[in-house]
């Protein structure tokens, strides 16, 4: 075979150049009444890297996107991999400031947005000395900034994806930034390509399937977890937004949907909705529940309608890829996991995983809670303006230390008690906040809650919650206090319960309990 006749993808402008010339009569994406095919978005994607270089960007600078979900973000996203520059994803949430804050941290020259965010991108500093600013969208864009499309149409089509190495950074994922500012974690072209082989794989993923996202491409896991390797596998993308579960469910059948992910919000809903229209899973292969957990018997009622469907997974921005999955398997009634409805599945083939133990040492022994560690072909190469052998990120074998803290059961299987900087130490006792949410949330009248440490004069900490009600609801404290009383150790319930109208939640949708901390009243 001759040397023309392999394409190198070795990085991410070659595998995306590949699927656009690879599944070029095919539909790529779908937003509304508009399609996309592969060979259009690989043409137009061209132009844009063409545009940029014009603009004196070169590989390896760093672009930043500030865009809503649509057809043109996707075009920005390959345009980037196809010229070689750094993909800067800024949350459509953010506000000026946090926007300032990630263009600047970032070193970007260049920031692409549109009209829809006009009036938030218009207030970041410093627009002026960046070396190409265009906003995509009709009507009034953002003051001195170019229009998307007449410099789509002046550029001529870049020919070749830009020679970068495999180690160069293809993009910047911002942290959520609960605690100070988002830190950018530094995602390297061969750890990205490595999740885009990895994730069809692991996720069960159909050659030319047809996905229902419903989710955001500010979570800038949605790129290397859902819409990369969808491309790579030459799959339509349907781009539903914050569309309603009815809406949703109803465009799987439509559709012939292949692939779809639930958030932890909606799995009760998507449950109800998917009885009611069987049809949606005539094509249904993956169900995918990632994310903030969810009480195991709302994934069990989940399987007991979409069946071996669900795959369940754990990873991190630093992560890139899923560290842990369950497998068809494992929703069959033939799992050999203690209780595989509360676990995040196995270590996948390129991570290895282990709890750091209180003697400092690694162990993946069953029953020994602690932080998680891991190391994989797909992590991260540090935070931005950081050293990479961090000790806060880093033991000094090059382990990455997750923040999250779980356990192993007999058969290897990973359960994800919580974040470390959530546990509450009450009376010396450990009590994490995950698991007592997690009965909150099965108590009826409960839409939602939050649980977290006050400052207590005798025990040191004590554990109270915000909870939001249901629509007609009439809880009071004594019953949330009693409910988890009657599940959970007597040290484990809230001492005092607080009723919020909604929690607040920063631009990544976290719970900030910070903000609920400090409004709790202080403990009797």
């Amino acid at each position: 075979m001759s040397s023309e006749a392999r394409l190198r993808v070795d990085t991410l402008g070659e595998l995306l150049h590949a699927a656009t010339r690879r599944w070029a009569p095919r539909v790529a994406l779908l937003d509304g009444a508009r399609a996309c095919t592969y060979g259009a978005l690989g043409e137009r994607a061209a132009r844009v890297a063409m545009a940029l270089g014009e603009r004196g960007i070169r590989p390896g600078d760093r672009v930043a996107v500030f865009l809503d979900d649509r057809i043109e973000t996707v075009e920005v996203f390959v345009a980037c991999a196809l010229g070689g520059f750094t993909l800067v994803p800024v949350n459509a949430r953010f506000k000026a400031s946090e926007a300032t804050h990630v263009v600047h941290d970032s070193a970007s020259v260049a920031l692409v947005t549109s009209t829809a965010l006009g009036d938030v991108a218009a207030a970041i500093d410093g627009l002026d000395t960046l070396r190409a600013f265009i906003c995509i969208g009709a009507g009034d864009i953002v003051p001195g900034a170019e229009t998307y499309e007449r410099v789509l149409d002046a550029a001529a089509p870049l020919r070749e994806p830009a020679r970068v190495s495999p180690d160069d950074i293809a993009i910047i994922g911002y942290t959520s930034g609960t605690t100070g500012f988002p830190k950018g974690a530094q995602c390297s072209n061969r750890s990205v390509v490595a999740c885009t082989r990895l994730v069809p794989m692991v996720q069960g993923m159909l050659t030319n399937g047809a996905c229902a996202f419903t989710g955001s491409f500010s979570f800038v896991s949605a790129l290397w977890g859902i819409l990369f390797p969808h491309l790579y596998t030459g799959a339509s993308v349907r781009l539903l937004g914050a569309t309603d579960v009815e809406s949703w469910v109803a465009m799987l059948e439509h559709d012939g949907a292949t692939y779809t992910w639930v958030p932890s919000p909606l799995v009760r809903e998507f449950r109800d909705e998917v009885t009611r229209r069987p049809g949606s899973l005539a094509r249904l292969r993956t169900v995918v529940h990632t994310g903030s957990k969810v009480p195991p018997e709302f994934l069990a009622s989940l399987v007991d309608v979409v069946g071996e469907r669900l795959v369940e997974t754990w990873g991190l921005t630093e992560s890139i890829g899923p560290l842990t999955a369950t497998n068809r398997s494992d929703f069959t009634g033939s799992s050999s996991a203690r209780d595989v409805f509360s676990s995040v599945g196995r270590p996948v083939p390129t991570a290895e995983v282990a709890v750091l133990g209180a003697d400092g040492r690694r162990t993946t022994a069953a029953d020994i809670t602690g932080e998680l560690v891991a190391r994989a072909d797909t992590l991260f190469s540090g935070y931005l303006g950081r050293p990479r052998d961090d000790p806060e990120s880093f033991d000094p074998d090059g382990w990455f230390r997750t923040g999250d803290v779980g356990r192993f059961d007999a058969a290897g299987y990973v359960y994800i008690e919580d974040r470390s900087k959530d546990v509450i130490v009450s009376g010396g006792m450990n009590v994490y906040p995950a698991e007592v949410e997690l009965a909150i949330a099965t108590m009826a009248g409960v839409a939602e809650c939050a649980v977290y440490g006050v400052p207590d004069d005798r025990w040191g900490e004590t554990v109270a919650a915000s909870v939001v009600r249901r629509a007609g609801a009439s809880l009071d404290e004594h019953d949330v206090i009693a409910y988890v009383k009657a599940r959970l150790a007597s040290y484990k319930k809230p001492t005092s319960v607080r009723f919020v109208d909604a929690l607040p939640r920063n631009a990544s949708m976290k719970v900030q309990k910070q903000i609920l901390r400090a409004a709790h009243p202080p403990a009797l």
